[in-house]
């Protein structure tokens, strides 16, 4: 899992993750932690608070790094997050560390 920094709603507690779409056709970010989602890297400021099913109704997928690097997202990664570290909250809506073998 990648992550692009601290969630700016609960900043220090949750990673801002790079999802994709089911699709694969846009880039969703979202904190494990308070469970906040966006359609565009948020920054710092929070200007609107959506759920992950606001944005992504299909669902989402993990994404490979080829896929950051073909939106230009790679350059905002600033680590890799284990999926244990949550995956209690990532097999909620990936459905199981399996998804992972599918990236």
């Amino acid at each position: 899992m990648y992550s692009v920094g601290d969630c700016p709603v609960c900043p220090g507690a949750g990673p801002l993750l790079v999802l994709l779409t089911s699709d694969r056709s846009k880039a969703i970010y979202f904190c494990p932690f308070c469970e906040t989602a966006w359609c565009s890297h948020p920054g710092n400021e929070v200007n609107e608070i959506k759920s992950l099913d606001a944005h992504a109704p299909e669902g989402v997928v993990p994404p490979s790094w080829h896929d950051l690097k073909v939106r230009g997202i790679e350059r905002l990664v600033v680590k890799e997050v284990p999926y244990g570290d949550w995956q209690d909250e990532l097999d909620r809506i990936l459905g199981g560390p399996e998804a992972l073998a599918e990236t």
